[in-house]
Protein backbone atom coordinates (compact mmCIF):
# COMPACT_ATOMS: atom_id res chain seq x y z
CA UNK A 1 0.00 0.00 0.00
CA UNK A 2 3.05 2.60 0.30
CA UNK A 3 3.80 1.89 -2.72
CA UNK A 4 0.64 2.59 -4.30
CA UNK A 5 0.35 5.57 -2.03
CA UNK A 6 3.26 6.76 -2.84
CA UNK A 7 3.08 7.02 -6.50
CA UNK A 8 -0.32 8.56 -6.62
CA UNK A 9 1.19 10.92 -4.25
CA UNK A 10 3.45 11.84 -5.91
CA UNK A 11 2.03 12.73 -9.03
CA UNK A 12 -0.74 14.46 -7.36
CA UNK A 13 2.54 16.67 -6.17
CA UNK A 14 3.15 17.32 -10.07
CA UNK A 15 6.08 14.76 -10.47
CA UNK A 16 6.64 13.19 -14.04
CA UNK A 17 4.67 9.81 -14.08
CA UNK A 18 8.02 8.21 -14.70
CA UNK A 19 9.50 9.51 -11.54
CA UNK A 20 5.98 8.45 -9.85
CA UNK A 21 6.88 5.00 -11.22
CA UNK A 22 10.20 5.04 -9.83
CA UNK A 23 9.63 6.54 -6.56
CA UNK A 24 6.98 3.47 -6.00
CA UNK A 25 9.17 0.61 -6.68
CA UNK A 26 11.36 2.35 -4.51
CA UNK A 27 8.99 2.70 -2.01
CA UNK A 28 8.98 -1.28 -1.58
CA UNK A 29 12.55 -1.00 -0.60
CA UNK A 30 12.32 1.39 1.88
CA UNK A 31 12.72 -0.74 4.78
CA UNK A 32 15.04 -3.78 3.24
CA UNK A 33 17.58 -2.72 6.23
CA UNK A 34 15.66 -4.21 9.00
CA UNK A 35 17.24 -7.33 8.04
CA UNK A 36 20.23 -6.19 10.17
CA UNK A 37 17.85 -5.18 12.83
CA UNK A 38 17.43 -8.08 15.56
CA UNK A 39 13.87 -10.19 15.86
CA UNK A 40 13.36 -8.72 19.09
CA UNK A 41 13.80 -5.28 18.61
CA UNK A 42 11.35 -5.25 15.48
CA UNK A 43 8.38 -7.30 17.04
CA UNK A 44 8.67 -6.08 20.53
CA UNK A 45 5.45 -5.30 22.05
CA UNK A 46 5.12 -1.87 23.47
CA UNK A 47 7.72 0.86 23.37
CA UNK A 48 11.31 0.35 22.61
CA UNK A 49 14.15 1.42 25.29
CA UNK A 50 16.15 4.64 24.16
CA UNK A 51 19.24 1.86 23.46
CA UNK A 52 17.00 -0.34 21.40
CA UNK A 53 15.93 2.87 19.38
CA UNK A 54 19.30 3.67 18.14
CA UNK A 55 19.85 -0.50 17.20
CA UNK A 56 16.43 0.44 15.39
CA UNK A 57 17.89 3.58 13.41
CA UNK A 58 20.96 1.21 12.14
CA UNK A 59 17.71 -0.18 9.64
CA UNK A 60 17.98 3.60 7.69
CA UNK A 61 21.70 3.28 7.18
CA UNK A 62 21.90 -0.60 6.55
CA UNK A 63 19.47 0.29 3.60
CA UNK A 64 20.64 2.29 2.09
CA UNK A 65 23.80 0.72 1.75
CA UNK A 66 22.18 -2.69 0.51
CA UNK A 67 20.36 -0.77 -1.96
CA UNK A 68 23.30 1.89 -3.19
CA UNK A 69 25.44 -1.30 -4.39
CA UNK A 70 22.52 -2.16 -6.47
CA UNK A 71 22.24 -0.65 -10.75
CA UNK A 72 19.72 1.82 -11.72
CA UNK A 73 18.01 4.64 -10.81
CA UNK A 74 15.45 2.70 -8.96
CA UNK A 75 18.09 1.52 -7.00
CA UNK A 76 19.78 4.80 -6.50
CA UNK A 77 16.31 6.49 -5.74
CA UNK A 78 15.51 3.46 -3.11
CA UNK A 79 18.85 4.21 -1.36
CA UNK A 80 17.95 7.88 -0.42
CA UNK A 81 14.88 7.02 0.54
CA UNK A 82 16.00 4.03 2.86
CA UNK A 83 18.86 6.06 4.16
CA UNK A 84 16.12 9.64 5.37
CA UNK A 85 12.42 8.45 5.35
CA UNK A 86 13.01 8.93 9.34
CA UNK A 87 13.45 12.66 8.57
CA UNK A 88 10.69 15.26 9.71
CA UNK A 89 9.85 18.16 8.70
CA UNK A 90 11.09 20.40 11.94
CA UNK A 91 14.65 18.60 11.55
CA UNK A 92 13.73 16.35 14.36
CA UNK A 93 14.50 12.94 12.64
CA UNK A 94 16.75 9.92 13.27
CA UNK A 95 19.51 11.85 11.52
CA UNK A 96 18.59 15.79 12.45
CA UNK A 97 18.16 16.51 8.47
CA UNK A 98 15.22 18.94 7.82
CA UNK A 99 12.89 17.18 5.66
CA UNK A 100 12.64 19.96 3.13
CA UNK A 101 16.45 19.64 2.31
CA UNK A 102 15.80 16.48 1.27
CA UNK A 103 14.28 15.36 -2.49
CA UNK A 104 10.65 15.69 -2.40
CA UNK A 105 10.36 11.87 -2.61
CA UNK A 106 11.47 11.07 0.20
CA UNK A 107 8.73 13.21 2.28
CA UNK A 108 5.83 11.41 0.24
CA UNK A 109 7.19 7.90 1.12
CA UNK A 110 7.53 9.03 4.56
CA UNK A 111 3.74 10.41 4.81
CA UNK A 112 2.11 7.59 2.72
CA UNK A 113 4.59 5.14 5.11
CA UNK A 114 3.35 6.42 8.86
CA UNK A 115 0.04 6.30 7.28
CA UNK A 116 0.04 2.88 6.17
CA UNK A 117 1.72 1.70 9.70
CA UNK A 118 -0.33 3.61 11.81
CA UNK A 119 -4.30 2.07 9.75
CA UNK A 120 -2.13 -1.44 10.29
CA UNK A 121 -1.79 -3.71 13.54
CA UNK A 122 2.27 -3.87 15.04
CA UNK A 123 3.18 -5.91 17.49
CA UNK A 124 3.26 -2.52 19.37
CA UNK A 125 0.27 -1.19 18.37
CA UNK A 126 -3.60 -1.70 17.12
CA UNK A 127 -4.39 -0.62 14.05
CA UNK A 128 -5.33 3.05 13.58
CA UNK A 129 -9.09 3.64 12.53
CA UNK A 130 -8.52 5.72 8.98
CA UNK A 131 -10.08 8.75 9.70
CA UNK A 132 -7.24 8.96 13.32
CA UNK A 133 -4.76 7.94 11.07
CA UNK A 134 -5.49 11.30 8.84
CA UNK A 135 -6.07 13.54 11.97
CA UNK A 136 -2.84 12.54 13.32
CA UNK A 137 -1.26 13.22 9.66
CA UNK A 138 -3.30 16.78 9.95
CA UNK A 139 -2.43 17.54 13.80
CA UNK A 140 1.95 16.60 12.37
CA UNK A 141 1.67 19.38 9.51
CA UNK A 142 4.08 21.74 10.12
CA UNK A 143 6.47 19.78 12.80
CA UNK A 144 6.98 15.86 11.55
CA UNK A 145 5.39 16.60 7.83
CA UNK A 146 5.25 19.70 5.20
CA UNK A 147 2.53 20.92 5.20
CA UNK A 148 1.63 21.45 1.25
CA UNK A 149 2.01 17.93 1.37
CA UNK A 150 -0.35 17.23 3.95
CA UNK A 151 -2.44 19.31 2.29
CA UNK A 152 -2.33 17.18 -1.06
CA UNK A 153 -2.03 13.67 0.67
CA UNK A 154 -5.35 14.89 3.10
CA UNK A 155 -6.97 15.91 -0.43
CA UNK A 156 -5.95 12.60 -2.60
CA UNK A 157 -7.37 10.58 0.66
CA UNK A 158 -10.30 12.22 0.49
CA UNK A 159 -10.93 11.89 -3.08
CA UNK A 160 -9.38 8.12 -2.90
CA UNK A 161 -7.63 8.14 -5.46
CA UNK A 162 -4.60 6.35 -4.95
CA UNK A 163 -5.88 3.01 -6.08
Amino acid sequence: MTARLSKALSLKCGLHPEVAERVSEAAELHDCGKIAVPGSIISKPGKLTPQEMEVMKIHTTEGAGILAKMPGETAKTAAKIALWHHERYDGKGYWGRFSDELPLFISIVSISDIYCALIHARAYKSAWTETDALDYIEAESGTRFNPMLVKTFLSLMQTGGFD
